[in-house]
């Protein structure tokens, strides 16, 4: 049986297989590391987030668990901090 965990995307709780949930989880970390010293780095983590849980609504519910599969077929990431966001007190 795969394992669930409750998170919240964008201030919408989600259930989300602990596979998929892992992967969410790496995704979501390297996007606060490229952008988190960023001038508008919260900004930007909080509208990519956003898309995160707009995407997820697309395809089901809330209360339904997000499978890996789903999380799988999310855009892969652009290279973060290729020059288009000025780190603080730049």
């Amino acid at each position: 049986m795969k394992g669930i965990v409750n998170v919240s995307i964008a201030g919408i709780a989600f259930k989300v297989e602990d596979e998929g949930y892992a992967l969410l989880d790496r995704y979501l970390t390297q996007i606060r590391k490229g952008y988190g010293d960023a001038t508008e780095g919260e900004e930007v983590i909080n509208d990519i987030e956003a898309r995160i849980a707009e995407l997820i609504l697309a395809e089901q519910e809330p209360s339904v668990v997000v499978p890996r599969a789903l999380i799988e077929s999310a855009p892969a990431p652009d290279p973060v901090n290729h020059g288009r966001c000025r780190r603080k007190g730049e």
